[in-house]
């Protein structure tokens, strides 16, 4: 049997192979720690990269879908617009999101002949892709069952139906020229014999009223005939000189017949005389013509024209103010396009050759209205002295 302090000691061993066995797991343990940490933070830094690159194509997929030229509609399966780019907001004028799409297609768009079109104005086809199947599947992570492309046709329509409208106007330069040819010689003949008749001095006051009216369609139909025939030439050759005084004096005289109780004016801040403009005299007195003509027929009865002709640096400006309605702001880029007319028996003819001559001539026509309402054209001509 041992004795008391052999006991000890042996308890105190024991104590020390027992710390020291802590001592090691404590260590062991420690070391485990510090690798779990370690392997942690390389977890986190890795997910934070992951996170990056996810926010990064995020926000490149949002930019490339702003940037798409198609509008894209995403919807789910309850046939609700659920997203939306923004080419989309932009044709509809409006946001769709959270609208149900069959509401869409009531509201917002309309069929033309055989072409889609939005009541924004707007020409579009559309294309259109399911995601049913993959819907179904619960690890699917679109939260959309179909996708709409819109593509915007709008400015190929246009161009087509420009290239359509000119061929038409093409046909319709040639037909104008042959008929007016064919026309203008039996014409000619006729205000001949017209002339030798109303010179005539046994007329009664009724018969020369008539004469009146039928001289007044005589020059009417001329001036048809000598607008569809400068419209059609693509180049009017500008070899004479004229002072600017014999060309508004013409164009006066030509307007005569239909000028009745309507005054005209002439104002002049210079010498009309020696202001000498290179031009082709005709076509030139033509578009003067068919602008007082216009000014004239929307004046009203027993009011006054005015014809102001000033001289600004080397341009010579001819403004002609009627007592009319004006034109209308909202369609002044429409006064010039052939054939559109405001008056009930107007052709559309007068003021588009009228912008086609005076552009000839290397000047401009603006339209607009006067101080007093009234219609108000100004010419701007270059002068050679």
């Amino acid at each position: 049997m041992l004795s008391s302090n052999q006991s000890d000691i042996q308890l105190l061993k024991s104590s020390n192979h027992l710390i020291e066995a802590l001592s090691q797991s404590s260590s062991a343990v420690n070391f485990k720690l510090d690798t779990i940490q370690e392997l942690f933070s390389e977890l986190q830094k890795s997910h934070d990269s992951v996170t990056l690159q996810k926010n990064s194509l995020q926000a490149q997929f949002n930019q490339l879908l702003a940037w798409l030229p198609t509008a894209l509609i995403c919807i789910d399966k309850y046939g609700t617009v659920v997203s939306t780019n923004a080419k989309a907001d932009q044709l509809f004028n409006i946001s769709i999101h959270n609208q149900m799409w069959i509401n869409v297609i009531q509201n917002y768009f309309e069929k033309e002949n055989s072409c889609l079109k939005l009541k924004s104005g707007r020409y579009v086809e559309i294309y259109t892709t399911s995601n049913h199947e993959n819907f179904e599947n619960k690890n699917n992570p679109l939260p959309w069952s179909q996708i709409i492309v819109l593509c915007d046709i709008t400015d190929q329509k246009n161009l087509q139906s420009a290239a359509f409208q000119q061929h038409r106007l093409s046909d319709l330069g040639k037909m104008s020229a042959i008929l007016a040819h064919q026309i203008r010689t039996p014409l000619s003949a006729l205000r001949l014999y017209f002339d030798q008749y109303s010179t005539q001095k046994n007329i009664s006051e009724s018969d020369e009223k008539i004469t009146q009216k039928i001289s007044k369609q005589i020059t009417h139909i001329e001036s048809q005939i000598r607008d569809m025939l400068f419209y059609v030439k693509k180049e009017i050759p500008c070899h004479e000189n004229q002072s600017i005084k014999h060309l508004i004096q013409n164009a006066i005289q030509q307007t005569a017949d239909i000028q009745s109780d309507i005054e005209v004016e002439l104002i002049a801040s210079i010498d009309l005389e020696k202001h000498i403009i290179q031009c082709h005299q005709d076509a030139l007195v033509g578009a003067l013509s068919n602008i007082l003509m216009n000014a004239i027929e929307a004046s009203q009865q027993q009011s006054k024209i005015q014809i102001v002709v000033e001289k600004l640096n080397n341009m010579l400006r001819i403004i002609v103010r009627d007592s009319g309605k004006g034109f209308d702001p909202n369609k002044i880029n429409e006064y010039r396009n052939m054939f559109f007319t405001t008056k009930k028996q107007g052709t559309g003819l007068g003021l588009t050759v009228a912008f086609h001559i005076v552009e000839a001539h290397k000047g401009t026509i603006e339209l607009k209205k006067n101080d007093f309402g009234g219609g108000e054209v100004v010419i701007q001509l270059p002068f050679i002295k």
